[in-house]
């Protein structure tokens, strides 16, 4: 996925974002089954690797892609959609072990350090 960015496929990241939007109305609100299946795959290690991935370029080094954007744009809606969905999963969470769980996945300075 981050090499699509790489890549200049835009395609390919719209698809995920839409996927990320997707999964994150299936987990929301009191979906227990939903979200307890999300946290049993590997979509979290997933999404770690992804965000420990997302290097912003410098302005001047920013591709126009085939979309009316430039691929800086396309990482922050990536991690900013990556970052919804991990929240729709703790929504109305009532196990304790969901955010352990997250925690053990997570490296928290892939999402502050950008």
């Amino acid at each position: 996925l981050v090499d699509a960015m790489h890549l200049n496929d835009g395609e390919l990241v719209v698809f995920t974002l839409q996927l990320l939007e997707t999964i994150s109305e299936m987990v929301q609100g009191p979906e227990q089954t939903n979200q307890e299946a999300v946290i049993s795959s590997n979509f979290l290690a997933g999404c770690n690797r992804v965000l420990s991935q997302i290097v912003y370029a410098p302005v001047e080094e920013t591709k126009a892609i085939n979309m009316d954007c430039s691929t800086n744009d396309l990482r922050s809606w990536l991690k900013s959609d990556l970052v919804g969905c991990i929240l729709a999963l703790l929504e109305s969470c009532n196990d304790a072990e969901v955010p352990k769980r997250m925690l053990e996945f997570f490296e928290l300075r892939n999402v502050t350090n950008q």
